[in-house]
């Protein structure tokens, strides 16, 4: 603990970019198909701040590269890598869980976040620890980034 933690997006290893992009794409496909559909991934872009010219439905189709209903975990993330103005404004929710993860391996201490949360000046009550721990979802004192973007589509409607 004592340590401060001031990792930025930049420094994850594109190893530890990937993880995350891969966390994205299975919180989304929640009926484990393996794919995305249009309207899913448009959900997904939208959900995590895309704001750019290229419309979601034309990097879908410059990703689908197998030209199949729907595109796949490998085409997800090499479309995100692809276009960097796509992946730049979409890192909004991947440099937050950065804030948590301190190790850079995709996972954060459930008490690591709690106390980061603190830090960023929010008061600790009940309610509080309940989200934190809702978003350990396979309880293993851990939260995921793909369990933080589940529990985060899931509260917000996106699934």
């Amino acid at each position: 603990m004592g340590q401060k933690h001031s990792a930025k997006l930049n420094d994850v290893s594109e190893d530890g970019f990937i993880r995350y992009l891969k966390g994205e794409f299975a919180a989304m496909d929640t009926a484990k198909h393996g794919t995305l559909s249009l309207l899913q991934f448009e959900k997904l872009l939208t959900f995590l701040g895309y704001d750019g010219e290229m419309k979601p439905e034309t990097i879908f189709e410059k990703g689908n590269v197998d030209l199949k209903e729907g595109i796949t975990v490998e085409e997800y993330c090499k479309t995100m890598s692809k276009f960097p103005d796509v992946k730049n404004r979409t890192n909004r929710l991947r440099a937050l869980f950065l804030k948590f993860d301190h190790s850079n391996d995709g996972f954060a201490p459930k008490k690591d976040v709690v106390e980061e949360i603190r830090k960023m000046g929010v008061d600790i009550d009940k309610e509080i620890l309940t989200k934190v721990d809702n978003m350990d979802v396979n309880k293993d004192g851990k939260i995921s980034y793909q369990e933080y973007m589940y529990t985060s589509l899931k509260e917000k409607q996106y699934i």
